[in-house]
């Protein structure tokens, strides 16, 4: 998609090793990888995985107000986030859905319209 050159910017948004590494094969040089979340331990190298190609990495926990006009544009636009949901649990199973989550879902919805999780 890049013609070999890389992406721009990647983003680590699913708490999984193994995407985080990705992140870093396929950022550009002076690329920029963001982890976005909780993440477990990730064996990165100083000197190869930032150093050698000038990548800088920044972590955030959450969006910062300013954010939220410009992420709304893009779904507005058409950027098709719905598709990042693989699971909807009912708020009263929210403990339950996070102790599932572990790498193993996409982006779950906490949803206060429902009662029970589809199996």
């Amino acid at each position: 998609m890049t013609g070999g050159r890389g992406a721009d910017v990647c983003i680590e948004a699913a708490g999984v090793p193994a995407t985080a590494k990705q992140c870093f094969a396929a950022v550009r040089i002076a690329g920029q990888v963001i982890f976005n979340g909780e993440q477990p331990a990730v064996e990165l190298s100083p000197s190869e995985d930032f150093i050698r190609r000038d990548i800088t990495a920044t972590g955030s926990w959450f969006y910062h107000f300013s954010e939220y006009a410009p992420m709304l544009a893009l779904f507005r636009a058409g950027l098709p986030v719905r598709s990042l949901i693989t699971h909807r649990f009912g708020i009263e199973q929210a403990a339950d859905a996070f102790a599932r989550m572990e790498g193993k879902f996409g982006k779950v919805l906490l949803d206060y319209g429902i009662e029970t999780a589809p199996s």
